[in-house]
């Protein structure tokens, strides 16, 4: 929640990611995790498609060509809160940064129209068909 409700720290030069005071806290808690990650085995020696599936280790490749330019965290977004963040939105692939900072960065390299600067609201969920005769009408 404080990912999105708290005011984040003023964006200026050399501020880097500007978090809210939550976030801040929360990824400076987690610091073992890093060493706990650079220990796990699957992610040294054993990160091999053998060991991961080739679509597991092929998900888990640094990719430029996305949205965020390399970054999973709206991937991880996406997947996990589908209903609540949209493919275009700065919120989805940014959500460390302000909009109004990233729509100021996404203008210098002129790629503001791939994205959506508002705040993006629960989308629609899935619609349960449970009769035989729904899913004949929705077929036909």
């Amino acid at each position: 929640l404080g990912l999105q409700a708290e005011e984040t720290k003023p964006v200026e030069p050399g501020a880097g990611l500007c978090p809210p005071h939550t976030t801040s806290c929360a990824i400076l808690a987690v610091i073992d995790a890093i060493a706990l990650t650079r220990g796990d085995r699957f992610f040294t020696a054993d990160f091999t498609p053998a060991n991961l599936t080739a679509w597991g280790f092929q998900d888990c490749q640094h990719d430029t060509t996305n949205d965020e330019f390399g970054s999973m965290l709206g991937r991880l977004l996406l997947r996990t809160l589908p209903h609540d963040y949209t493919e275009n939105s700065t919120f989805t692939w940014f959500p460390l940064m302000p909009p109004e900072a990233m729509e100021k960065n996404l203008t210098k390299l002129g790629i503001t129209d791939k994205y959506s600067f508002e705040r993006p609201g629960r989308a629609p969920g899935p619609h349960i068909v449970e009769s035989y005769a729904a899913v004949n009408l929705i077929v036909r």
